[in-house]
């Protein structure tokens, strides 16, 4: 899957989950601080997820001493994956990869836009700043602006319209926005726009982008209610009257009818409910859930060993002796000094392998992709011999990846002590449709 599509839906429905456990299990409760941190934590987690992947696999105790005794490919060398990218435009699929870079295109100037969104916001700001008179208060700056706007903040600046301080207890509508310097909802706004460069298609994130700015409201409503300053109902009216006012610019908190209901109701509901703690503890649950899905991929059952200098061994079959190849040699599979190839670089192996691999058409064409697994020995005379599949996806890629080893130049043999011996190596060969 090409990486902008595999980010998108990963990152989407990552973020679609947790924003169905807040909408539905979270929203409604007054554990202000708790849902800032799974807002952001969300988000963080969503970015994120797509770029990360664990690997496991399901421990067989019994399963594992029955391969110590009998499995022919412990101990053999793993080679890293050699990647093969489908080359070639069958017509099945160029309406369909032509439309994809069109996708690509779009993700990309949404992006830009969004940027340039953010760099607008942040003129705008700076335009206020020095344009406007501002006074110093203990913990902000006050930014009077001549033009209508509703009280909002930016870090340690507090903007309010002139018309403003004609009203009574505008002090309060002040002291909210102190509520949001002093605790640092700013950096949290910066975030949630900054993300919007790489969230900006998912409608999940607007709905989180709109949860944390309620949510900032209502941490600030419950710092300024908790000094006694100004009582419930007085403060609600002074709310109810800056719900008409000014429109602030981007990147500020705002004022809709609609969260002045919600605020309204945050004020009056003073209990924390008693199974919020346990709702919060699903919202977690979930997130590891996710972790599970999207992060893990299946680890192949291949045991092997990276270690082509360990103390010798050779393959034993189901009686416990020694197994005698098609061409009358013992295979050995860690030995005193491993074989290599030119100059003793591996790398340049999965070099030679990677120019001579292709991407089979019949393959691309039916959108056939994956892992296979290929075991082969280099034999005393230093030529690869006994090429098998060990881990297969599709003929036409089993038989591709079998081609392919098998033309390979010669190797220098492996050797115990001073006597050339014949060894074994697995390498994967990862098809991918670009």
């Amino acid at each position: 899957m090409n990486p902008y599509v595999n980010y998108i839906v990963k990152a989407g429905l990552s973020l679609g989950v947790f924003t169905m456990v807040y909408w539905f299990f979270l929203r409604k409760e007054n554990r202000f601080n708790a849902s800032r941190f799974y807002l952001l934590g969300a988000l963080i987690f969503s970015t994120l997820l797509p770029f990360l992947t664990i690997r496991f696999s399901f421990f067989d105790l019994f399963g594992a001493i029955r391969d110590l005794a009998i499995n022919p490919r412990r101990g053999t060398i793993l080679l890293e994956t050699v990647t093969v990218y489908a080359s070639g435009f069958p017509a099945k699929l160029g309406q369909a990869i032509l439309s994809f870079n069109y996708s690509v295109l779009i993700y990309q100037l949404g992006a830009i836009a969004a940027f340039f969104f953010i760099a607008t916001g942040m003129l705008q700001l700076g335009l206020l700043v020095t344009k406007n008179r501002i006074f110093r208060l203990k913990r902000a700056k006050l930014v009077i602006s001549s033009r209508e706007i509703s009280p909002y903040s930016f870090f340690n600046f507090i903007f309010i319209g002139k018309e403003l301080t004609t009203q009574e207890n505008w002090k309060s509508m002040v002291h909210h926005e102190v509520e949001h310097v002093k605790q640092g909802h700013s950096f949290d706004v910066l975030f949630i726009d900054f993300m919007m460069v790489f969230q900006w298609f998912n409608p999940f994130y607007w709905m989180i982008r709109r949860m944390v700015r309620e949510n900032h409201e209502f941490l600030a409503d419950s710092g300024v209610l908790s000094k006694g300053m100004i009582t419930p109902g007085r403060y609600k009216a002074l709310l109810l009257t800056q719900a008409i006012g000014g429109r602030p610019v981007i990147t500020s908190n705002f004022f809709t009818v609609k969260s002045i209901q919600k605020r309204f109701k945050m004020i009056t509901k003073n209990k924390k409910g008693k199974l919020s703690f346990l709702k919060y503890s699903i919202g977690v649950f979930i997130a590891l859930a996710i972790t599970l899905i999207f992060a893990c991929e299946n680890k192949s059952d291949i045991i092997v060993s990276n270690d082509p200098n360990a103390p010798g061994r050779m393959e034993m079959g189901a009686d416990g002796k020694p197994i005698v190849g098609s061409d009358g040699e013992y295979t050995y599979l860690t030995v005193d000094k491993a074989a290599s190839f030119q100059d003793g670089d591996l790398n340049k192996f999965r070099d030679w392998v990677s120019s001579n691999l292709e991407y089979p058409v019949v393959a691309a064409e039916n959108g056939i992709s994956g892992k296979v697994y290929v075991e082969f020995a280099v034999n005393k005379k230093g030529e690869v011999s006994d090429v098998k599949v060990l881990k297969g996806v599709d003929p036409s890629l089993d038989n591709e990846s079998i081609r392919a080893i098998k033309s390979s130049p010669k190797w220098t043999p492996a050797k115990m002590g001073r006597k050339n011996v014949k060894q074994k190596f697995v390498i994967p060969l990862s098809f991918v449709l670009q």
